[in-house]
Parts: structure tokens; C-alpha cells; sequence
């Protein structure tokens, strides 16, 4: 029986010790996101779970476990530092869909079925392929993040850096960069500006950012007070529902019905002249508030300004792009 005692306190004292390894490891290995992530966890349970039954004994477990959480903490220190070393670790992102169609030999070099990724796809509320356009797809929803705020901030970096290299441009062409986001003081906007180091105007407007930033581009270049304009946007599911309903970690249940925020980011290009989509004019709508205050119904929050702007008798702001 005291051979008993001894195991449970120690397996009790090992249980706390993991915890606070954990917390001090941080939520990014804690969430498994990468084989690296899991394979160094793995390990940790082995060797604690061989110290609790005398498998490993007390000073060799104690000195392997300091040694992993050691290496561990410089691994992720270079793997957040250095994206060569990231690459290295975790795999350098691979675009398997352009255009609406599934590049097959990028699937090959992300060791991917076509079943694997008709099944992330899903995952993400994406069920009809052609209608899709993607130039990168993550299946980690952290993306070599430690928090959700960091991973929305490389999602939109991303989305600038693919528009600025599908236009064959140089960050320095871009003269003026218009931004926006759903996180206090948009900041998502303003770390990936710090990061561009283009003149910066950071936008608000929920839902309607992305159309109201390339509204006020296109005003630019055509008014010539710009030659090329970049506009953007963002958005996290996880950062957004901390942000205005719940912490995803809560684990709190949302209604069926209820519409969910996009976990992407999209930028593009307003120049004078180019072979993409022209922006002729742009409809200003004003807020109309009907008293909706069930945070789970957005669609029909914004609804009535929608309708509103849609029927709006010649009060738009016209952009002619020649």
C-alpha cells in the first residue's frame, strides 16, 4: 500500500508539473498544431507517465524532461523568429487551389488525397469548389501563431504580399494602403501596415470594409492623387468570437442559425490601368439601426442598411476608371 501512496502523489505532483509546463510553453504547443507540436507532447506524457510508475527514475526524468522543455522553448523561439527555420520544421505553405481549380502535384508535395482535402474544406463551411478561389489554404488554424490576433495579422500580411506579387510589384510601388479589420483599434490592420511600411489609412466598417476600402482606393486613383492603392481586409472566426461573443475555449453553443464570421483575408490592387475587374462606381449606404440586438443574427442586424443602400435613388458616388 505504500508503494501505492507513493505512485499516486507522484503521478499527482507530475499531473500539476505538466500543467505548468504547459502554461508556460504556451496555448501554441498546447493546441497540437503542427506533427512537431504533437511528437514533443507525446514525448513529455512518455517520460511522465514512466515516472510515475518507477520506469524512469525520479533524477533521470527530471533531467530529460528539462532537457525537451529546453529545446522545445529554443525550437520555438527560431521557428517564430525565422521563417527558414520554420519552413524547415513545419513545411513551407504550398498553394493547392488558384483560380477555383485543385492544383494535383502541389497536393502530392503537401502529402494530401483529394479525400484530405475535400475534408478541410468542410471543415472551413466551404462545400462547392468551383466557386472557390484560394491562392493559400491553411490547415492550421493558428498559422505558426501563439494566439488568434497573431494569426489574423498573417493572414491579411499574406493577402497583401500574393496581390503585390500576382501584380509583379514591389512593396515600394505601392503609394497609399487602405486597411480594416473587426478587432479594437484595428490593430490586425495596423501591425500588417507596420509590416508593408506604405502610407497607411486604417478603415471600419464591420462587415462592409473590404468594399468601402476599395471604394475610397479607386476615389484616389482616379481623382490622381495615387497610381497604385492597396486595400485589404481580414478577419479571425476565433479572435472575432472572443471579441464579440465568446471565447472559443469557453466552448459555449451557438444556435443553428447563427452566422459566423470568415476566417481569411483578401487584398487587392486599384491602379488606373491593369486586366482585373473595374470599379466604375460605388454605392455609400447609411446605418439603419431596426433595433436588433440578438448577437447571434448579424444577417439581419445589417439587413435593413443593406436594402436601404441597395434602393438608394441616384445617391451614389461614381468612379469612372479610364
Amino acid at each position: 500500500m505504500t508503494e501505492s501512496y507513493f505512485i499516486i502523489a507522484k503521478s499527482a505532483v507530475l499531473f500539476l508539473s505538466i500543467i505548468l509546463i504547459v502554461r508556460f510553453l504556451g496555448r501554441r504547443w498546447l493546441a497540437g498544431r503542427t506533427g512537431w507540436d504533437r511528437t514533443a507532447g507525446i514525448v513529455i506524457a512518455f517520460i511522465a507517465a514512466g515516472m510515475s510508475v518507477n520506469l524512469i527514475s525520479l533524477r533521470a526524468g527530471v533531467l530529460a524532461l528539462a532537457t525537451w522543455i529546453l529545446l522545445m522553448i529554443a525550437a520555438n523561439y527560431f521557428i517564430l523568429k525565422s521563417k527558414w527555420v520554420r519552413d524547415l520544421v513545419e513545411g513551407r505553405e504550398i498553394v493547392v487551389m488558384q483560380h477555383g481549380k485543385v492544383m494535383e502535384e502541389n497536393l502530392k508535395e503537401a502529402r494530401m488525397t483529394p479525400e484530405d482535402f475535400l475534408r478541410l474544406l468542410r471543415t472551413k463551411r466551404v462545400f462547392q469548389i468551383a466557386s472557390e478561389d484560394f491562392d493559400i489554404l491553411h490547415n492550421d488554424f493558428w498559422l505558426g501563431q501563439d494566439s488568434f490576433e497573431k494569426a489574423e495579422k498573417k493572414l491579411l500580411e499574406q493577402a497583401c504580399e500574393k496581390a503585390i506579387e500576382k501584380a509583379q510589384m514591389k512593396k515600394e510601388d505601392i503609394q497609399f494602403y487602405l486597411a480594416g479589420d473587426l478587432m479594437n483599434q484595428i490593430v490586425t490592420s495596423s501591425f500588417s501596415a507596420r509590416t508593408l511600411g506604405s502610407p497607411y489609412i486604417g478603415i471600419f466598417g464591420a462587415c462592409s470594409t473590404s468594399m468601402e476600402g476599395l471604394a475610397l482606393a479607386a476615389l484616389m486613383v482616379d481623382a490622381s492623387q495615387a497610381d497604385y492603392v492597396l486595400a485589404g481586409t481580414a478577419s479571425h472566426n476565433s479572435a472575432v468570437e472572443r471579441q464579440f461573443r465568446y471565447p472559443t475555449e469557453y466552448g459555449g453553443q451557438l444556435p443553428p442559425t447563427a452566422q459566423w464570421t470568415v476566417t481569411g483575408a483578401g487584398a487587392g490592387i486599384i491602379a488606373k490601368e491593369g486586366s482585373g475587374p473595374r470599379i466604375t462606381s460605388a454605392t455609400i449606404g447609411r446605418v439603419v439601426d431596426m433595433g436588433i440586438a440578438d448577437p447571434f443574427n448579424m444577417g439581419a442586424a445589417m439587413a435593413p442598411a443593406a436594402v436601404d443602400t441597395i434602393f438608394q435613388p441616384r445617391s451614389y458616388l461614381a468612379l469612372l476608371l479610364l
